[in-house]
């Protein structure tokens, strides 16, 4: 061989050799020979084939790149007949798909190398089987690789790009599989010196799967990536591709490509990671959301027969009809508009792509058989109308020019132009009309396919409700898709991915999280789920109400036939399957709560009734405005439930104080009616006490407790008032501790009084009743006799002023009676009454309120005529006479003031003022005295009780007398003394009155009355002598001038000094010493004698003008001073 050609397309020449050749070489550039002088070879094997090499990167000889030793095997290679020429080709793309440098020409880069060998493939129409070499190795080949970040993405958009391929490399001989190109790219990847970034998480998953899948293990290797999936979150290997976008677009699909493989996995793995897998996993939120999900799929009760058999045939049937219907609708008014606005851009995007690389192929190739079966029906049913009218002409218009080319070119324009009007007028009749059929048989056909998962989606609560109608709850408890994994193993690994990313579970979803990750007894893991709900009221891992998750969690619980449910472990379910959304989460817990409390089993998880009433209670109170008020049964119950009741003390205690709380309400409990918690408590203590006499025993007040709580039916507000007053008339000669075992029975009844009067019309009716002195009666201790008959004349002194009947309705006389009978009775031995309390009594046993006003004067009358004389004090000890006669005088008043004559006489107002009188002390109580004894002194009539003025007066100055330092005024004095003195005839009446005026000289003071000066009182005598006749009322010298002073005005300092100096010179006048005075005693000499005094005090400072005063006043004392 004289020379060997080397044609290369389209490449440059190599470029030339610097060695001399043995033998020309002559070089086709662009199908043209071309010479180099100093390019030479010796032979043909100079030219030496590629180095083998672990990692199949190609290298090239001695001096030669990787890239140029592909186009000298090339340049090598058979070229004919063509279909050698394409081998070579192939050949030569797999060759440089792995080399990196440039070209034989030393300029060329690889990527245009590779772009050119493209080109040149389909220029030859070169037709390779291999979609890995003819899609994936060509895009990589014309990767720039010289640049490490585009080549990094290259490699992991080839590996992205293998996924789903099923054939081999380029090659012509000994193809690498998948698994080896695979293998090729990672190694590039993470070779040392290589700045890619490792390998996503789902890019791992991709690339174990590429590398470990075949036809034998297809199924479970699919499963198996599936799995790997579901633990991974960053995105595909091409980096752009999301892993839910990975899961749901291609690990998905191409499982289920394969016959039986579906069908053939775990529950666990196609309903719950399949789900969880197509979730985006981009941000922490879709991370957390999507990790709600599989712990959510995975405890619901999903089963395959729900997608398989009963909802698969159901969609087929349901949807098919639904399609038809619906879709009808929906394609005619929603696709008329989406059409005539999304079909033009889609077709636009979408076609102008697809007909770019589809197209070509599919109108040459494809559209054959696709027309043959598909278009022959679709322009046979749906484009006939269409194509009538359009069709006709966009086949006229655009098939002309878009036949050209292979409608390479003409139909990207075609398709937008064409389809753009033709699907804006086309589609829009055309789906009308075929678009129904096209879905009622397509659609049918998706919808068993597609709708499956679809409605795994898009319908979860959809089918959750339709699911829980017919009753289907198998709840997968099988292995993952990756059978080596159990469903606990993958929930454990979720939980933990869930916690890492931070998410915010909900507490429903927590509880779910770890029922699944549990490895206890199927029983035990069940009640758990049930304790932990106790304290939720959220929605579940995702995907489903909070009704809608409980519920069904509570019911697999509670149709757990081989699980034994404890009343406490019922109570617990019944609150999981209840609606504690809202305001509904705050009455359910305290429905769980009194629940609780009926019943002193253990719960679901072994928890004691009590403690997990405790925990119900915790709850309610942290709800805002949840925590029942204070005296509400509600608030009774949850008391008593977190009681501890296991023992029978524990139970007796707690019971009783159940009673005790009911003591003090009237409203309905957390669930039930008062009465119902009620009787609970008392059949408690029965219980105990059937089961051990004594072993519960009762209270005197505990008893009275029991009576009014299982007993009292309250319909209306007057009953409450009226049983809560019968309750303190019950406790009333208790002295014992009430059911809880520390309030004391006069606390107890203080309780209930304070209870009753929460309620107007009571608090209006105690006020002032009978019934009120009773309450206080029952307030009191009573424990011994002296106590109750302290507390039984309380009681009387408190009737005293008290209206109506007592508490239980019994006359206020009767009962008065009574308790008047009971202080004197013997067994109480009580200290005897007063006359005031015998007086009190008997005026407390009126009841004005419905006595008539003549009796309620009666009374007063006679009360006051009762108490005439008396300054002691009432029943009680305490209640002075004042009071009494204050109450009575009121009474009166009341009584006049209403019509009734009820006046009192002169002398019994003077008893009432004197009996109102303080007598704390002997000057005031000699006051008062003095005062009355001057009140009677006016009045002339008789006194309260009808006794005449006179005796009245004379008893008053008696009291007077027996006053310590008590004495009547020096004027009162003389009247009193005339005033006793009876005068048998006008004789003595004159004397009388005529010692009268004698002591009147004498005197200062006010009359007994206070009403008269002492010369006014003078002059009422010096009236009444005048009035008799001057022989039977004989008045002597001396007489006229004591009658002349005694009447004079003397209340000032002056007058009285005035009135001494004109008494003095009347006596001096009187020549005869022993001329007696008016008292027919005293001589006048002794007048003078005693009346010097008199003017000495008066006449203090007083001018002594006349000298004759001067002497008498000289004499006057000498005389006294040589007397004494």
């Amino acid at each position: 061989m004289d020379h060997m050609d080397i044609r290369i397309f389209p490449m440059k020449a190599f470029g030339c050799f610097k060695q001399r050749p043995h033998k020309s070489l002559r070089v086709y550039h662009n199908n043209r020979p071309q010479f180099c002088k100093e390019v030479h070879v010796r032979h043909v094997s100079d030219v030496r084939p590629p180095v083998a090499n672990p990692s199949n990167t190609v290298t090239g000889a001695a001096g030669l790149t990787d890239t140029c030793q592909c186009q000298i095997d090339y340049a090598k290679a058979t070229v004919n007949p063509a279909a050698s020429k394409c081998t070579g080709f192939f050949d030569q793309m797999d060759c440089v798909f792995r080399s990196a440098e440039k070209g034989c020409d030393g300029t060329t880069k690889r990527k245009k190398v590779a772009e050119d060998l493209v080109a040149a493939i389909s220029t030859a129409s070169c037709t390779t089987t291999s979609d890995v070499c003819s899609s994936c190795i060509y895009t990589y080949a014309q990767v720039d690789v010289e640049v490490p970040a585009t080549k990094c993405s290259g490699l992991g958009a080839f590996l992205y790009c293998l996924d789903g391929k099923t054939t081999t490399s380029c090659k012509s001989t000994s193809p690498d599989s998948i698994a080896v190109l695979a293998t090729y790219a990672k190694t590039e990847i993470t070779k040392a010196g290589s700045t890619c970034s490792a390998l996503t998480d789902t890019c791992e998953c991709q690339y174990t799967f590429l590398t470990t899948a075949n036809s034998d293990t297809t199924c479970s290797e699919h499963a198996k990536r599936m799995e790997c999936i579901v633990a991974a979150t960053g995105p595909a290997c091409d980096a752009t591709v999301p892993r839910s976008t990975y899961a749901t677009n291609i690990a998905e699909p191409n499982l289920k490509a394969i016959a039986t493989c579906e069908s053939s996995l775990t529950n666990t793995c196609t309903l719950c990671q399949f789900a969880y897998a197509k979730q985006t996993s981009a941000t922490q939120t879709n991370r957390c959301d999507s990790g709600d999900y599989l712990p959510m799929s995975s405890n619901f009760p999903y089963s395959r027969q729900v997608f398989s058999g009963k909802y698969m045939h159901t969609n087929t049937e349901a949807n098919t009809k639904a399609n038809t219907r619906t879709n009808i609708r929906t394609n005619t008014e929603a696709n008329t508009k989406a059409n005539t606005r999304t079909n033009i851009r889609t077709n636009t995007e979408a076609n102008t792509k697809a007909n770019t690389r589809t197209n070509i192929r599919t109108n040459n190739e494809a559209n054959t058989k696709a027309n043959t079966r598909t278009n022959i029906r679709t322009n046979t049913e749906a484009n006939t109308n269409a194509n009538t009218r359009t069709n006709i002409r966009t086949n006229t218009e655009a098939n002309t020019k878009a036949n050209t080319n292979a409608n390479t070119r003409t139909n990207i324009r075609t398709n937008t132009e064409a389809n753009t009007k033709a699907n804006t007028r086309t589609n829009t009749e055309a789906n009308t009309r075929t678009n129904i059929r096209t879905n009622t048989e397509a659609n049918t056909k998706a919808n068993t396919r597609t709708n499956i998962r679809t409605n795994t989606e898009a319908n979860t609560k959809a089918h959750w409700l339709l699911r829980r109608k017919q009753g289907v709850y198998t709840k997968p408890v099988d292995v993952s898709c990756d059978a080596s994994v159990s469903r606990t193993t993958t929930l454990t690994s979720v939980g933990s991915a869930i916690t890492t990313a931070s998410c915010t579970v909900p507490g429903t979803c927590t509880c779910q999280i770890a029922y699944g990750t549990s490895t206890a007894a199927d029983c035990t893991k069940k009640f758990t789920l049930i304790g932990c709900l106790q304290t939720t009221a959220d929605d579940g891992c995702r995907g489903h109400t909070t009704v809608q998750t409980r519920t069904a969690l509570a019911t697999l619980v509670e149709n757990a036939a081989a699980c034994t449910k404890t009343a406490a472990c019922t109570c617990q379910i019944n609150y999981a399957k209840a609606d504690v959304t809202g305001a509904n989460k705050c009455l359910e817990q305290k429905k769980l709560a009194a629940c609780l409390g009926a019943t002193e089993t253990d719960g679901c998880n072994g928890g004691k009734s009590h403690t997990l009433a405790a925990t119900a209670v915790g709850v309610i109170n942290g709800i805002a405005s949840c925590a029942p008020a204070a005296q509400t049964t509600c608030k009774c119950e949850l008391e008593y439930a977190v009681l501890d009741r296991t023992t029978s003390d524990g139970k007796c205690s707690a019971a009783k104080k159940l009673l005790h709380c009911l003591t003090f309400t009237t409203d309905a409990g957390c669930a039930q009616t008062r009465a119902a918690v009620a009787t609970a408590a008392q059949t408690a203590i029965a219980d105990l006490e059937s089961a051990s006499a004594g072993s519960c025993p009762l209270t005197s007040s505990c008893t009275c407790q029991q009576t009014f709580v299982t007993a009292t039916s309250f319909s209306n507000e007057a009953d409450k008032c009226l049983e809560y007053k019968k309750l303190a008339i019950c406790l009333g000669n208790n002295n014992d501790v009430a059911c809880d075992g520390t309030t004391s029975k006069n606390a107890l009844v203080t309780s209930v009084e304070t209870k009753a009067k929460t309620y107007a019309s009571c608090a209006t009716g105690l006020s002032s009743s009978t019934c009120q002195c009773e309450i206080n009666y029952a307030k009191t201790d009573t424990s011994d006799n002296a106590k109750k008959c302290t507390a039984y004349n309380k009681m009387l002194t408190c009737m005293f002023g008290s209206n109506g009947d007592s508490c239980v309705g019994t006359a206020k006389t009767t009962f008065v009676t009574t308790i008047d009978t009971n202080v004197k009775s013997a067994p109480l031995s009580c200290t005897a009454q007063t006359a005031e309390c015998t007086c009190a009594v008997a005026y407390a046993k009126i009841d004005f309120a419905t006595a008539t006003n003549a009796a309620k004067c009666s009374a007063a009358q006679d009360l006051l005529g009762c108490m005439t004389g008396k300054t002691g004090t009432g029943c009680d000890g305490a209640q002075s006479t004042a009071t009494i006669l204050a109450t009575a005088e009121n009474t009166i008043a009341q009584a006049v003031a209403a019509g009734q004559a009820c006046a009192l006489s002169e002398s019994c107002k003077c008893e009432v003022l004197f009996g109102k009188a303080d007598s704390t002390n002997d000057a005031a109580y000699c006051s008062a005295a003095l005062n009355y004894f001057a009140c009677l002194s006016v009045a002339t009539d008789v006194g309260c009780s009808g006794t005449t003025n006179d005796a009245l007066k004379q008893a008053a100055l008696t009291k007077v007398t027996t006053i310590k330092g008590c004495a009547l005024p020096d004027t009162c004095q003389c009247q009193q003394t005339f005033t006793t003195s009876v005068a048998a005839n006008a004789s003595q009446e004159c004397r009388y009155a005529l010692n009268a005026l004698s002591c009147l000289s004498a005197t200062t003071s006010q009359s007994c009355d206070k009403t008269q000066t002492q010369s006014q009182v003078a002059d009422g005598f010096k009236t009444r002598v005048a009035t008799l006749s001057s022989t039977s009322c004989y008045q002597t010298e001396t007489c006229k001038c004591q009658i002349a002073y005694a009447t004079a005005d003397t209340t000032s300092t002056a007058n009285k000094c005035t009135a001494g100096r004109t008494y003095n010179t009347c006596l001096n006048k009187i020549q005869n010493d022993q001329d007696v005075g008016c008292d027919d005693v005293t001589q006048k000499q002794y007048l003078m004698q005693g009346h010097v005094i008199l003017v000495l005090q008066a006449c203090r400072g007083c001018s002594i003008s006349h000298p004759s005063v001067a002497i008498i006043l000289i004499l006057a004392v000498s005389t006294l001073l040589w007397k004494y």
